[in-house]
């Protein structure tokens, strides 16, 4: 079942051998923006900032981001689907070619998306993995609302 989509990042592309430190995925569902996150690692206040003014009363924030970088470097969220208690979050990245020239600036470039929260709290524990478009993992973690 697909919960949310878009073909906006479809042509992106990584082209550097890894990700910037700090990179990672996140799940937000409190008023006061608590994240539950891999490794207990620190979302950037960049991305905490973003959600500052959504309303979490019934939605799930699902984030994914990119540590400290060019803003040659993009992420977005392109896919969201649930099947069983297996909820897949497809995160596509952009990067200029190795060795291209890359901006001086520096950024933390995030994503989200917004997923009802009655689909967590009927389902009991989803399991959440985060891929991006080379299927390597970005994250896991189960929620249980």
């Amino acid at each position: 079942k697909v919960l949310y989509s878009t073909d906006k990042y479809k042509n992106w592309q990584w082209y550097l051998p890894e990700y910037p430190q700090g990179t990672g995925v996140a799940a937000m569902y409190s008023y006061d923006l608590q994240a539950r996150t891999m490794n207990l690692q620190q979302v950037p206040q960049s991305v905490i900032n973003k959600l500052q003014n959504v309303d979490l009363t019934n939605k799930v924030a699902l984030v994914a981001y990119l540590g400290g970088t060019s803003s040659s470097n993009s992420i977005g969220i392109e896919k969201v689907t649930l099947k069983g208690k297996d909820m897949t979050v497809n995160v596509r990245t952009k990067s200029p070619y190795v060795n291209a020239p890359m901006t001086q600036d520096y950024v933390y470039p995030s994503d989200y998306v917004l997923i009802d929260r009655s689909i967590f709290e009927a389902a009991g524990d989803v399991n959440v993995t985060f891929v991006d478009q080379n299927k390597k993992v970005l994250g896991k973690m189960k929620i249980n609302l």
